[in-house]
């Protein structure tokens, strides 16, 4: 039994010496979670008990109504919340801050405004390269950079600060960050959100390709959208209201690697996707 390292946002070696000897332990495990916020001295639950473990190379996707809890229970995944209860462990390491094992978008892009749209994918790589040596050189490193940029249609926007960009291109060059990162673990919270139709089915395919070749790579995926969480995820866990709790929990019975134009007219998956709004239909109030 690997014994318990605990982290925070700093200790990158012992997150190193951890992951040599996980390798059989869940990517994530979120153990008895429940999170309180203290709003001029009232108490407001948020998270019911959470109990999840996902292993390595797994898709999960998270959905449930407006104000359930799904970004505060990613935050606490990736670091930026603690919770009033439980313990979270990524890898086996037990998360008491930002982990660089955790690559995270957020619903903004948060993208640095005094770097232009390569520097600010660059920035990511090359922290990614300082945790786990995925790149040979210089040369290489930028090479990719390029070629995730052409892959989000972002190859002649590579020059342009965020503010002279939509907020379209803002989430493609956050996307774009996080994925030349590298890190095992990615958290998304609504990242396609802002997105047209046609750019958001375009980037559903690079995230399945993606996926294709990476396939030790975890994600935890927040959506309004139940289609999109079917076809992106193994799995589809389905949040109650207010504090939040997993009501379900439903395995896609769509194979794995998966081909986008398959998916999306897949009888299997749009029987599923009623069963997951029966499901939510009750909690919904107009």
């Amino acid at each position: 039994m690997t014994s318990e390292v605990t982290v925070g946002s700093h200790d990158v070696n012992a997150v190193k010496n951890a992951l040599a000897s996980t390798d059989a332990l869940p990517a994530v495990d979120v153990s008895g979670v429940t999170k309180t916020f203290v709003i001029k001295r009232q108490t407001r639950p948020a998270l019911g008990e959470i109990n999840m473990s996902i292993p390595a190379g797994r898709v999960i996707s998270i959905v449930g109504p407006t104000g359930c809890g799904k970004t505060t229970l990613l935050n606490i995944i990736g670091g930026f919340e603690r919770p009033t209860e439980g313990t979270v462990r990524v890898r086996g390491v037990t998360v008491n801050g930002p982990s660089p094992e955790c690559g995270y978008v957020f619903q903004e892009a948060n993208l640095f405004p005094w770097l232009d749209v390569f520097s600010n994918v660059i920035f990511a790589a090359r922290y990614g390269h300082g945790l786990r040596k995925d790149w040979s050189d210089e040369k290489h490193l930028r090479a990719k950079v390029d070629q995730y940029l052409e892959n989000v249609g972002l190859a002649d926007a590579r020059k342009l600060y965020p503010y002279q960009i939509s907020g379209g291109m803002r989430a493609r060059a956050a996307l774009a960050r996080v994925l030349v990162a590298n890190t095992s673990v990615l958290l998304l919270d609504e990242p396609f959100s802002s997105l047209d139709a046609l750019t958001r089915a375009a980037l559903h395919r690079l995230l399945l390709g993606e996926l294709a070749e990476d396939v030790d790579r975890t994600i935890v995926l927040i959506t309004h959208d139940i289609e999109e969480a079917l076809i992106l995820s193994h799995e589809v866990y389905v949040m109650s209201p207010s504090p939040g709790t997993i009501l379900e929990r439903y395995d896609v019975p769509l194979g794995w690697p998966r081909d986008y134009d398959e998916a999306v007219v897949d009888a299997r998956l749009t029987a599923q996707k009623k069963l997951i709004l029966d499901r939510l239909l009750p909690y919904i109030r107009i």
